[in-house]
Order: C-alpha cells, then structure tokens, then sequence
C-alpha cells in the first residue's frame, strides 16, 4: 500500500483544521477513547470530539490516532524525506524506539499551512499484521512548552491489545494456526493464512486460505447459488471442473461447500481450490483455499484444522 501520497498528506492537513473545533472534558484516563492504546498525556490536553486523540485549544495541539490494517515494515518503507518532501513536508529526523516488544519508529516533522508553520512528533507502532501512528502536531511558536512534552507522552504509548487481538479487532470471527498454515495478514475484513513458503505472485507451491466476512443488503436464502456465483468470480483462477459440492456447517452455521480444480491466473497452473460459504440473513462468511494440484493431500489436515478452528463471536 501507499501510506504517504496525496491523499494522505491532504487528510493531515485537513485534521489540523479540525483541530480549532471545541470540545469538552477532561482526560479521566490514560486509554485514548475509542481505542485501544494508552499514554500518559501532556497536562491541559483533553479527549477530542471529531478525530481519535488528545488535543490542548490554547496552543492548537494534539494528538491523534490512527489504525492501519498494513504490517510494521510495509509503512515504515514509505516514511522517507523523498516521500516527504514530495508533499511538501520536511523530515527533521529518525530514531528507532521500544514500544513493549513491537518495533516502532519516532519521526520529527516540519510543514506549513495557510502561512502558519507546524511541528510535529510521529510515532509508528507495529507487528507483522498491523500497525498504528500516533500524531503529535503543535504550531511551532509553541515549541517551548509542547514538543519535549509530546515527545515524551508518544513514547509512554502502550498498545493494549495483543497482536493476536489485534488482528481479529472489529471483525465477527476468530481463527486458528494449524501446524504449518500461518498468519500472514489482514486485509479490510479478510484473514490470511499460508503455508511455507510465504506466498508470492505466480509462485503455484503455495498453500493459502482466506477468510473473510461480507454484509449484504439483501436476504440470503440461497447458499448454493451464492457459492455458484462467489466461484465463477475469483479473480486469480480460471475454474476447470467441479469436483464436488455439499451442505456443510461453520461452527454450527449453515454453510456450502465447494471443491474445483483450476488454473491460476496469468500462469496456468494446475491448483486445488476450495470454497467455503457460511450464511446468515444479511450477511456471509467466505472461505477460499488453493494449494498446488499436486500437494492437494499434504494440506488436506491443514485446512481442515483452519476451518474447524473458525468461531463466530457471540
């Protein structure tokens, strides 16, 4: 992904305008509301109303909050002075911190909006799944009393999550590891897993398995259908034969199963798929496994014991 571009750039703009808006109460907690990341705020700063954070009216200081559904390395490499500079925003300076066993990242930044020059304090925090940025922004006549203090506040940030809580945040379902098919990612609503070696385009030895959550506007009554038409849609496969297809239940849900041999895309080759179709009125699980034609049996334990771990939150 591109974590530093245009759009970016316009929403930090934007977020400092925001910023002026007034808002009310005291911070009665280090828990950022909203979230789950902690810090020992500066003193004066209050929760804010229109973003996740902190901010203090009297200087136009804040700090804020942001989750990124990306992996500590993939934002990190987009965090250099080209990038920055390209939208107008200095980088002063680097330094890799400690944030309870996850890498994290502190960066200084300079920019200027509207005439007004701002500084800000940056901090990344990660895993191999997901990561978070804490903002801190203050106009730069306030440096005297602001940027030591938010320095020092970014770097108490705890992230109180596991990155295993963490990875199915906000989603409807958990999922285990089996022995040899591994977490490798979340994507919007979607859990990835995979199997030695990590999978890479067009490389037909991997093993992987997705599952993921949709909401619908519709009623779904019709589980093979759906399934009929989710299979004739996969974007990386060209689909050769059904081998099988049969009711089926995800941790006592109503589910359709199907098995194909296939093509994949833009290679050919031959690859064993399965889909798996949980529903509910408004809303399905999808589950999508392919391995290479010839390995099919080798991780047969494997995706079973996936599926088999999958439960719906209550």
């Amino acid at each position: 992904m591109t974590f530093l571009n245009a759009r970016f750039i316009a929403y930090l703009v934007k977020a400092l305008a925001l910023w002026l808006v007034i808002n009310a109460g005291a911070v009665q907690a280090e828990r950022i509301a909203g979230s789950d990341v902690a810090l020992d705020a500066p003193p004066g700063f209050e929760p804010a109303r229109v973003f996740t954070g902190l901010q203090q009216l009297e200087t136009f200081s804040a700090i804020e909050l942001r989750e990124l559904a990306a992996p500590f390395v993939d934002i990190k490499a987009q965090l250099n002075s080209a990038a920055f500079a390209a939208a107008g925003v200095a980088l002063v300076s680097t330094q890799a911190v400690d944030s309870q066993e996850r890498p994290a990242l502190l960066l200084e930044l300079e920019m200027e909006i509207s005439g007004v020059e701002f500084n800000k304090w940056l901090l990344l925090i990660g895993d191999d799944l997901r990561s978070i940025t804490l903002t801190a922004s203050y106009p730069r006549w306030a440096a005297a009393t602001m940027r030591e203090p938010l320095r020092a506040s970014l770097l108490t940030a705890r992230w109180l999550r596991s990155a295993r809580d963490q990875l199915f945040f906000d989603l409807p379902f958990t999922v285990a590891e089996s022995q040899r098919l591994k977490y490798v990612k979340r994507s919007a609503n979607t859990v990835v897993l995979a199997g030695p070696p990590a999978p890479q385009e067009g490389a037909a030895t991997a093993a992987l398995i997705t599952i993921g959550y949709h909401n619908v506007e519709e009623e779904l009554t019709d589980a093979r259908a759906l399934s009929h038409r989710q299979l004739g849609e996969l974007p990386s496969v060209d689909v050769i034969e059904i081998l099988s297809e049969q009711q089926a239940r995800v941790d006592g849900i109503p589910a359709y199963r199907i098995t194909a041999s296939a093509r994949r895309l833009p290679g050919g080759e031959r690859v064993r798929i399965e889909q798996l179709i949980a529903v509910q009125p408004h809303r399905y699980l999808l589950v999508n496994s392919s391995v290479a034609g010839e390995m099919a049996g080798d991780y047969r334990q494997d995706f079973a014991a996936v599926i088999d771990s999958i439960r719906f939150k209550k």
